[in-house]
Formats: structure tokens, C-alpha cells, sequence
């Protein structure tokens, strides 16, 4: 007779986790975690449906990037609700959350900002905010806002931190993404939306990712595990509220 732990090692010994670990008590939090959403985000029930899954998906650890919890990246126009649902999961999962707007980091020297210099004018190192954080928290969300406003430097460090799930300060200490969700996100206006929209629907698709390949590069695109669009509220969506 085939049991139900027959079939969880089978898929273990496949993905190399247990499909069905999902407890009950994660299921509760993610009802109270959609409904939450709908209720504060209002007309983003289809991006509503495909976080729930995709939070789901790292949960069984189904998603192909391995080196942290998951890498998802935001889409939307300026007060949109980006910020806003990070700071949702963030509640509702109790997990400290962390946000950069790499706006700020555009500049040649913006890298040093982040990291830290090796020694500083007064001959004594000292952890950046950011890096203090993470030694601080492992299990965490990390928000980076405007990611494709920062400098090719800061660039390249976040991808090779995506990567290998590692991060090193100026002094070349390391810290773990391994228990973090990376959220990026990217500003697109809601003409640029409802233009490659229109295009999709003609296709009979839904992928976005275009405006992703307009400002990022391609290695990092080939991390994302997954890409929300958030569409902003016209005069239709005021009336059906």
C-alpha cells in the first residue's frame, strides 16, 4: 500500500523538499493575509491571486532561486501600492523589513555608502545601517525601491549577492540572504502599462516583463521568480467601488 508519506518522499527525493509541509496555521495566515490585501489594496485581486501563490511556492521551496527565500520584482506607477503591500507581508508574517531607495544610491560612491569603507576618516570601521540590519535580522524582507536608478557598482553587488545569497561590507564580512525575500521595484507609468497590456491581451499572454528587460540586465532577470504589475485606479475602478 502507497501512503501519504511514500508520495512526500518520492517528491522529496525529486525537488528536494516536502511538497506537503504547508501547515494549517500557514494556510490561516494566508486567508488572513489575502484578505488583508483586498481589503487595504483595492482592484489588485489578480495580483492578489498570484502572490498567494507564489508565497505559497516558496514555501515549498518550488521556485527555481534557491540562494534566498525568493527575489520578486514590483511593477507600477508612484503610489500605486508597492510600498504598502511590503509593508502587509511584513506584518503579517512578523518579519522585520528593510527598505533602500536606490534612487539615492545613483552616484559613483554610492557603493561605499552602502557597504561601508574599509576604514573610515577617523581610522575606525563602522557597520553601514544597512549591513547592521542584516546581521541583525537573517529572516527579513528587503524592499529596494527605484532598483534601476542605482549605480552599474551597486548593481553588480546585488546581483552577485542574488546569486550566492551573500552579501559582504567593506571589510569583507559576510551575511546571508539565504532566509530573506528580496523585493525590487521598478516605476512604469500607466500609459507604458496599459500599452504592453493591450499588447498581451492581443497575444493572449500577460507578460510584463518587457519593461524589466527596457531597465535591467538580463542576468538579472533571469533571477526573478516572479513580476506583479500594479495597475493604478482609473474613473471605472472609483465607480465599481
Amino acid at each position: 500500500v502507497i501512503t501519504k508519506d511514500d508520495v512526500c518522499d518520492l517528491i522529496k527525493s525529486i525537488i528536494g523538499s516536502n511538497i506537503f509541509n504547508f501547515e494549517e496555521c500557514d494556510s490561516e495566515l494566508l486567508i488572513n493575509l489575502e484578505n488583508r490585501i483586498k481589503k487595504e489594496l483595492i482592484m489588485h485581486d489578480n495580483l492578489v491571486f498570484d502572490l498567494i501563490l507564489n508565497i505559497k511556492l516558496l514555501k515549498c521551496n518550488l521556485l527555481a532561486n534557491r540562494s534566498t527565500i525568493g527575489i520578486f520584482a514590483f511593477i507600477g506607477a508612484s503610489g500605486s501600492g508597492k510600498c504598502k503591500l511590503t509593508d502587509i507581508l511584513s506584518q503579517e508574517f512578523k518579519i522585520p523589513k528593510f527598505s533602500l531607495n536606490m534612487g539615492e544610491y545613483s552616484d559613483f560612491n554610492s557603493l561605499d555608502r552602502l557597504i561601508g569603507p574599509v576604514l573610515n576618516n577617523e581610522g575606525y570601521y563602522e557597520s553601514t545601517r544597512f549591513f547592521k540590519f542584516l546581521n541583525k535580522s537573517s529572516n527579513s524582507i528587503i524592499f529596494l525601491s527605484d532598483f534601476d536608478k542605482c549605480n552599474k557598482k551597486v548593481l553588480d553587488f546585488f546581483l552577485e549577492g542574488f546569486r550566492t545569497g551573500k552579501l559582504f561590507d567593506g571589510l569583507g564580512k559576510k551575511v546571508s540572504l539565504s532566509e530573506s525575500l528580496i523585493i525590487i521595484s521598478v516605476n512604469a507609468e500607466s500609459k507604458e502599462l496599459n500599452s504592453i497590456g493591450f499588447k498581451n491581451k492581443m497575444a493572449g499572454g500577460n507578460d510584463f516583463s518587457y519593461i524589466l528587460e527596457k531597465r535591467l540586465p538580463n542576468e538579472f532577470l533571469e533571477l526573478i521568480d516572479h513580476v506583479f504589475v500594479f495597475k493604478s485606479i482609473d474613473e471605472l475602478d472609483f465607480e465599481k467601488i
